[in-house]
């Protein structure tokens, strides 16, 4: 889906830069077999934007602020990460006594906020990450977790990598969880971004 839009994208642009360029060769005369004082709009259409006066002007200008926001929407859209629903707190109910005369089984509840900021202590504590944002998803069946790291200079990517390793089987060790999708996305300091997945 997302190299579908992706495609999308570029022929929409494509097609926009290509009628806006025949548009102003029309107008300068440099576009072959077209004068420049034809019109490139039927007469009714003329007419009508004439008899509208300056609200034509103002009906274009709405319609491409609406235009540019949707678009806004759609790019931010399909560059930021899905984050999702998050992930609802866990619930833990301890095993029935042996004895009839025990206490009764009681239920203990794990915040998520607890799991992100534990996770997220553990990832800033390597010396090349500054910051760590954190957001579990999905269920308890299928957690999904997503994070961001603000890297310092000169940060060896494989190295984190194996860091990350570790700080996932600790998260699963400690929680209970095991995250079956996994993203991570790396904000160097002097350098483009670069997803891991």
């Amino acid at each position: 889906m997302a190299a579908f839009n992706r495609a999308l994208f570029i022929a929409l642009a494509v097609l926009l830069v290509a009628i806006g360029a025949a548009g102003t060769l029309a107008s300068i005369g440099r576009l072959p077999r077209v004068d420049s004082s034809t019109a490139l709009l039927p007469p009714g259409v003329r007419n009508q934007w004439h008899d509208w006066g300056t609200a034509a002007w103002l009906i274009l200008a709405a319609a491409g602020l609406v235009v540019a926001v949707l678009a806004f929407l759609l790019i931010r859209a399909q560059l930021l990460p899905r984050s999702g629903q998050p992930l609802p707190d866990l619930l833990r109910t301890d095993p029935a006594p042996d004895r009839p005369d025990g206490p009764a089984p009681g239920r203990t509840r794990v915040r998520t906020t607890a799991l992100v900021h534990g996770i997220q202590r553990d990832l800033t504590r390597h010396p090349k990450v500054r910051r760590a944002s954190i957001h579990l998803g999905g269920d308890e069946a299928n957690p999904h977790l997503r994070a961001r790291l603000e890297l310092g200079d000169r940060c060896d990517v494989d190295q984190l990598q194996s860091y990350l390793t570790e700080s996932l089987a600790r998260f699963t060790a400690t929680s209970g969880l095991d995250p079956t999708v996994v993203h991570v996305l790396l904000v160097p300091t002097s350098r483009a971004h670069a997803r891991v997945r």
